[in-house]
C-alpha cells in the first residue's frame, strides 16, 4: 500500500514532496499524527537488495513512508513519543467505531490522535489546519469540498483515512466518545492498495468453475465498487443489488433482537457480490445465511479471512481459510486451511488440488468396482459351471496385487489441470451420495474377494 494522494491545508495533491513544499507549516503536525497513532510492531524493513519491505499494518506502513517523504522520518518522531511514554494511552481500531486513537503528552499536554474512515472522522471534525498552520473552522464550503475529495478518492479505488487530532487536558480517562469529538482535522490520505496482477485472471477462473466470489469489506462503499470492478468480482451490467453497505444490510436481514430474518436473506445473497463497510458480524450472518438458505441447490461457502474478529465466520464456514502472513492466531486456530503466502491465486489453486484428489478417488474406485466385480463373477460362475474356481488362489491374489498397488499409484499421482476449473462443481449431496455408495460397494466387494481367497488358501 502506498500513499498516492492526500489533501492538507484545503487542497488535494497528488506528490507528497509537492505537499511539503506547499504546506511547510502543516507538514510536521501531518506526519507526527500519521505516526503516533500506529502499531509500534509496525516497522520498515530492508532487505537484502536495498528495498523496503512492509512488517505489520500494511495500512500503517504506508503511513510510516510517507512521513518520509513529508522530510520526517518515522524512528525519529516515535523516539520522541516512545512506547512506554509516561500519560500515553492507546484505543486499538475498532470495526465498530472504524477509528483508532492514541493519547501522547506534547510539551506536557495531552493531545489525542485520531485516525479511521475518511466520511466517519470527517464528521466529527469542526476544525481544520490551513495551509498556514492555523486552526479555521470548517464551514459548509470547506465540508463540501472535503466531501467530494474523499468520493473523488474512493471512485478512484483508494483507501481514504482522516487523520485528527484535539488537545485533551486532564481528559485521559473520560469516554471515547467524548474523546473523539470536536476534533481538528490535520489531513486526508488516499492510500492505493494495487491489486496483484493475477488476482483478476483467478477470479475469472473461478466464475468459470461455478465459484461465485463475494468481496466483505470494511471500506467505503465507492472504492469497494471500484477494487471490484478492477478484479472482475462485479461488472456494469450488475444491478445495484450487487453492491451494498452493512448499515442497510443489517437493517434488511436481522430484526431488533439480532436475529436473522431467513426470507429477506434470501432475496438478497443470490444478486450481492460487495459488501463494503461491514462489521464481522455482518460476514457471519451473511455466511450462515447462505447456509440456510433453501433457494437452489444447497450452497457450500467458503471464508478468508485474517483479523481475530473473522474468527466466527471462519468456523461457521464450511471452509475457512485463513492468511498465513496477516493472520492473526486466533484466526488461524478456527480455520480450516492456512494460506501461507495471503494471496487469492493459493485459494483458487487448492480448489484444482480438492477436485483433483476428487476425481482420482472417484476413478480409483471405479476401476477397483470393475475389476472386483469381474473376479467375483468368475469366481461364482466358474464355481457353478466347472464346479471349481477358473482362478487359483495364487492367481486371485496376483490380480489382487496389481490392481490394488498399480492402479492406486497410477490414479493417485495424476496431477490436475486446467480443464478442472472450465466445469460446475457436482451439486454438494450429489457429490457426497455418490463417493458413499461407490465406497460401501467397494469395501463389500473387496471384502468378499479377500475372504474367498483366505479360504482357497486354506483349504
Amino acid at each position: 500500500m502506498t500513499v498516492v494522494k492526500a489533501w492538507c491545508g484545503g487542497t488535494s495533491y497528488d506528490n507528497m514532496k509537492v505537499l511539503a513544499a506547499k504546506v511547510p507549516a502543516v507538514k510536521e503536525r501531518f506526519s507526527t499524527a500519521g505516526v503516533v497513532n500506529t502499531l509500534f510492531k509496525t516497522i520498515l524493513k530492508k532487505n537484502a537488495n536495498g528495498l523496503i519491505t512492509y512488517c505489520g499494518n500494511d495500512t500503517e506502513c504506508a503511513l510510516l513512508i510517507m512521513a518520509g517523504e513529508l522530510g520526517h522520518e518515522y524512528e525519529k518522531i516515535r523516539k520522541s513519543f516512545p512506547e512506554g511514554q509516561e500519560g500515553r494511552k492507546g484505543f486499538s481500531f475498532s470495526s465498530d467505531r472504524k477509528t483508532m486513537s492514541t493519547i501522547v503528552k506534547i510539551d506536557g499536554e495531552e493531545t489525542l490522535f485520531c485516525k479511521g474512515a475518511a466520511e466517519i472522522v470527517s464528521a466529527i471534525c469542526t476544525s481544520y489546519y490551513g495551509a498556514d498552520g492555523k486552526v479555521v473552522p470548517l464551514d459548509g464550503a470547506m465540508r463540501k469540498q472535503l466531501d467530494q475529495t474523499i468520493s473523488d478518492y474512493a471512485d478512484e479505488g483508494l483507501r481514504t483515512l482522516c487523520i485528527a487530532e484535539r488537545k485533551v487536558p486532564g481528559m485521559a480517562d473520560a469516554d471515547l466518545v467524548v474523546l473523539e469529538s470536536d476534533l481538528t482535522l490535520v489531513g486526508l490520505v488516499g492510500i492505493e492498495d494495487p491489486l496483484r496482477a493475477e488476482v483478476p485472471g483467478a477470479i475469472q477462473d473461478c466464475l468459470a468453475a461455478g465459484i461465485c466470489v463475494r468481496m466483505v469489506t470494511g471500506d467505503n462503499i465507492q472504492t469497494a465498487r471500484a477494487i471490484a470492478k478492477k478484479c472482475g468480482i462485479i461488472t456494469d451490467a450488475d444491478g445495484e443489488g450487487a453492491v451494498m453497505d452493512g448499515k442497510t444490510f443489517r437493517e434488511r436481514v436481522t430484526d431488533s433482537d439480532g436475529e436473522i430474518k431467513q426470507d429477506e436473506i434470501d432475496k438478497i445473497w443470490p444478486s450481492l457480490r460487495v459488501l463494503a463497510r461491514s462489521t464481522p458480524l455482518d460476514k457471519l450472518v451473511l455466511v450462515t445465511g447462505i447456509q440456510n438458505s433453501e433457494i437452489g441447490i444447497k450452497q457450500t461457502v467458503a471464508v478468508t479471512g485474517d483479523g481475530t474478529n473473522d474468527a466466527p465466520a471462519l468456523k461457521q464456514a464450511d471452509v475457512g481459510f485463513a492468511m498465513g502472513i496477516q493472520g492473526t492466531d486466533v484466526a488461524k486456530n478456527a480455520s480450516d486451511v492456512i494460506i501461507m503466502d495471503d494471496n487469492f491465486v493459493s485459494i483458487v489453486a487448492a480448489v484444482k488440488w480438492g477436485r483433483c484428489v476428487y476425481d482420482n478417488i472417484c476413478k480409483f474406485l471405479q476401476f477397483q468396482l470393475t475389476v472386483n466385480i469381474t473376479a467375483c463373477s468368475l469366481a461364482c460362475v466358474g464355481a457353478a459351471i466347472l464346479t471349481e474356481s477358473p482362478l487359483s488362489a495364487i492367481q486371485m491374489l496376483w490380480v489382487n496385487l496389481i490392481m490394488d498397488s498399480f492402479a492406486s499409484l497410477a490414479l493417485a499421482t495424476e496431477d490436475p489441470t486446467g480443464e478442472l476449473l472450465k466445469r460446475k462443481p457436482y451439486p454438494r449431496d450429489q457429490a457426497v451420495l455418490s463417493q458413499v455408495i461407490y465406497i460401501r460397494i467397494y469395501i463389500c466387494m473387496y471384502m468378499y474377494v479377500h475372504i474367498y481367497t483366505y479360504m482357497c488358501v486354506c483349504l
